[in-house]
């Protein structure tokens, strides 16, 4: 690559939002960045040429790019949009040629670094770490059993339910209609009756009452359907057949709801987000918790120790979170949404995006109950400055929240079905 001089010092938070290095720990993405430099380079320049090879993986921040593959196909990759997420080229040899389309800022990273750190922190590893120790501690013999699951190809994670993957499925194809869609969702009389109050609801009120799933669907669009289904339909994992991990279980649904109401309503709020996406990216942020509470009902000794089974699943559910989104096929908003919903000093760089939604939704759910003092004040959370309701300070941020009290406790009936 014939590129500028580098510019030094590259902030943490860039690395936050791209795959795959958003996976990494804390530790390990710290020294990534003090490896990484920002690379300028004009317009209309070859970057690399296809049968190269070179010792960066590079991301693309800023302007846009042409890919051309072997077969002279090109792509334009801009900055900001998903294909900007991954790396523009890191395959050796490069698999492709690419040259500035505009003037451009690039992410170089060291390939082996990625390679090193990624490769410590795989479950391989970690479980390796583990069988090392004479003694193992509980928590460390679940965490264990999760990662070698992994590695087998074994680990037992939810299913999207059939009427959602349906619903994608037929929502993803142009050729079908909001005739198409209704006919699978009329198959599930609850989720019909839901919808329809959904289409009725504050979030979606047009001029008349709806009274039919086709009108529902014609009014949301299919996209909106799309999501909204899958979180209508998404209660039906949230049920234990054991009675130790139930009461668990429902307080996970009571959180991911109130948490999902309130994302909906913040997205609503000027910030060019979708309020069905922030819905279902609510609805998600800990499902990761589905599969530790389900391993954890094997160890009686979690049974009634829920600091211990608390501290357990704070430390697997983001991980095994991302492993769930990727097995439904999510897209990587709701993966970031799964890794970093908790990662309260997280800044995004093109904020704001689903994860800071999530991230300041969880915040004010926990006023008024215990959490809130081990949680960080909204003025501290970088998330909150990428919404509009920063523009006021946090108070008049609560007094927009409490006015739309309302709206969030119906949104979480309807998740509820009730």
């Amino acid at each position: 690559m014939l590129l500028q001089q580098p510019k030094p010092k590259v902030p943490l938070k860039l690395l936050h939002a791209l795959t795959p290095i958003n996976e990494l720990p804390q530790q390990a993405m710290e020294q990534l960045a003090r490896q990484a430099s920002i690379v300028p380079c004009p317009a209309k320049k070859m970057l690399f040429r296809r049968g190269g090879s070179g010792q960066y993986t590079y991301y693309l921040l800023k302007g846009e790019v042409i890919i051309e593959n072997g077969s002279g196909k090109q792509e334009t990759v801009r900055s900001g949009t998903h294909s900007a997420m991954r790396p523009i080229v890191s395959v050796q040899p490069y698999n492709a040629s690419g040259y500035s389309k505009t003037d451009v800022q690039l992410l170089r990273l060291p390939t082996q670094t990625i390679a090193t750190l990624l490769d410590a922190n795989s479950p391989e590893k970690i479980v390796a770490a583990v069988v090392q120790k004479a003694t193992v501690p509980l928590e460390e013999r679940l965490s264990l059993q999760i990662y070698r699951d992994y590695s087998d190809n074994t680990l037992e994670l939810p299913s999207l339910p059939e009427l959602a993957t349906k619903v994608r499925q037929t929502a993803q194809d142009p050729n079908n209609s909001a005739a198409d869609l209704a006919r699978i969702i009329q198959s599930d009389p609850a989720i019909t009756a839901r919808l329809i109050q959904t289409a009725n609801s504050p979030l979606y009120r047009g001029g008349s009452q709806i009274n039919d799933i086709q009108t529902a669907v014609v009014r949301l669009g299919l996209q909106t359907t799309r999501e909204l289904v899958t979180s209508l339909a998404m209660r039906q994992l949230f049920r234990s057949r054991s009675s130790a991990m139930a009461t668990h279980m429902k307080a996970l649904w009571q959180h991911s709801t109130h948490v999902a109401a309130i994302s909906a309503v913040l997205a609503s709020m000027g910030t060019g987000l979708r309020a069905e996406h922030a819905l279902l990216a609510g609805l998600i942020h800990d499902i990761g918790t589905l599969v530790v509470l389900a391993y954890a009902d094997q160890y009686p000794e979690l049974h009634n120790n829920n600091e211990l089974l608390d501290s357990t699943v704070v430390k697997l559910r983001p991980m095994v979170g991302a492993l769930v989104m990727r097995r439904w096929n999510f897209a990587n908003e709701f993966i970031t949404v799964a890794l970093h919903a908790d990662d309260w000093e997280r800044d995004s760089v093109q904020g704001p995006d689903y994860c800071d939604v999530v991230a300041v939704a969880q915040i004010h759910s926990f006023f008024g109950t215990s959490k809130a003092a081990q949680c960080p004040a909204l003025i501290d959370l970088p998330a909150f400055h990428k919404l509009p309701l920063s523009r006021d300070d946090p108070a008049k941020s609560i007094e927009v929240l409490h006015q739309a009290k309302r709206d969030i406790a119906a949104t979480q009936r309807l998740l509820s079905g009730s």
